[in-house]
């Protein structure tokens, strides 16, 4: 899985860089500290998740996720926040997950490989319709 970081917060930028380089299959393809870095790397990369940071996004969470989905990679997006709860917005704005700043390591590793799963069923799901049309 190819993961993009956007994490202002430079401590947990690279506590997150440096836990996700020890999971085998999980390939950090580059970090960013700002929106515009966070776009043009969209743009350069083939990308299937973005770990955002709430404070990234500079209080427009949801159009800000809108535009990292309609990216030509269609990413994935788990949103990083202050507390424990997702903003409530319509499907197409919404992040795929929540994790807290606060949750243990664990969880984020948790939140990643359920996406990785979902990406490799839905992956399947299109090779097996592709081949019976």
């Amino acid at each position: 899985m190819r993961i993009l970081l956007g994490i202002r917060d430079r401590d947990l930028q690279l506590a997150l860089q440096l836990m996700l380089t020890e999971v085998p299959n999980y390939d950090i393809v580059g970090t960013t500290r700002t929106a515009t870095g966070l776009l043009a790397l969209l743009k350069a990369s083939q990308v299937d998740l973005v770990i955002l940071d709430h404070d990234l996004s500079d209080k427009q969470t949801p159009d800000f996720i809108t535009k990292i989905k309609n990216c030509v990679s269609n990413p994935r997006v788990i949103l990083i926040g202050m507390d424990d709860t997702s903003p409530q917005t319509d499907s197409e704005m919404r992040p795929d997950a929540f994790v807290s700043k606060y949750e243990p390591p664990d969880r984020f590793v948790t939140t990643i490989r359920r996406i990785f799963m979902e990406n490799i069923d839905k992956t399947e799901n299109q090779v097996k319709e592709n081949s019976s049309s």
